[in-house]
């Protein structure tokens, strides 16, 4: 997308739903935005979003996305996006009462509940304890959400992870059982409306995986296969998804090696 001092609330949302943001930053020019200009906010906040995501918490950075959040509603895009931002840099400190607090703050839609159920995984990833009950709010309110699209496959794909990623609490348990229909039905949406490969071929690993925890091998082998060649295809043009690449054949190479065949 090109980069203009036009950009809607509506475009705004449009490229954190289709999870293109990582990519769309890497179009930006190196002109100076303007802090306090909503126009310019909104492209500041997606810059620093990426950013942080990313692994870079500058105090610049915290300190514009504290900026922005302060100054823009929990009901605006900027403003949710902006304690998103914030929600993650306080779990990489390991303050869960900030980062919910953050969280929290945000409405109960569609779109800031995406928001949730990447906060929850990204939680989880750096090993600290999941809200059960509050990523189960976020899957049902979704699951309520028909038609379904992208965004509604993006909080299926992330609460499954993050659950899978959990399944030793002991509070996740009564739920596991749910996850190989929820990741299918993540699937499913993503390939009927097109969903970039990336983000469909994590979606197929991660299937893969919680079908082999469940001892569904054979249907394991087959989401790792395909996983694989989605990475590949990825591969070829972006030479930044090497390490994606080498978890979907190290994956596939543990299978094989266990001696998974899909004909007896």
């Amino acid at each position: 997308m090109a980069v203009t001092t036009e950009m809607t609330d509506e475009q705004l949302e449009d490229i954190f739903k289709n999870e293109n943001y990582l990519d769309w930053c890497k179009t930006i020019e190196a002109r100076t935005f303007n802090l306090g200009v909503p126009e310019d906010d909104r492209i500041i906040v997606l810059v620093d979003l990426c950013q942080v995501l990313r692994g870079n918490f500058e105090l610049l950075m915290r300190e514009r996305l504290t900026f922005l959040a302060t100054q823009y509603s929990s009901k605006s895009p900027v403003g949710q996006l902006a304690r998103y931002g914030l929600a993650i840099v306080f779990y990489s400190q390991g303050n869960v009462q900030m980062g919910n607090k953050a969280i929290n703050a945000l409405p109960y839609t569609l779109f800031c509940d995406s928001i949730r159920s990447r906060a929850f995984l990204f939680m989880v990833r750096k090993g600290l304890c999941l809200s059960v009950a509050e990523t189960i709010k976020v899957l049902l309110r979704a699951l309520e959400g028909v038609p379904y699209s992208v965004i509604n496959a993006n909080i299926f794909k992330d609460c499954v992870e993050a659950v899978y990623l959990a399944r030793e609490q002991k509070d996740t348990q009564p739920y596991l059982f749910a996850l190989p229909g929820l990741i299918l039905t993540a699937s499913g949406i993503y390939q009927k409306e097109n969903a970039s490969k990336n983000r469909l071929a994590e979606t197929i690993l991660l299937s893969s995986r919680v079908y082999y925890t469940f001892g569904w091998k054979k249907f394991a082998l087959v989401e790792a296969r395909t996983a694989n060649k989605l990475w590949e295809e990825v591969f070829a043009k972006e030479q930044e998804c090497y390490s994606n690449l080498e978890e979907a054949k190290d994956w596939l190479a543990r299978l094989r090696k266990e001696g998974i065949r899909l004909l007896d």
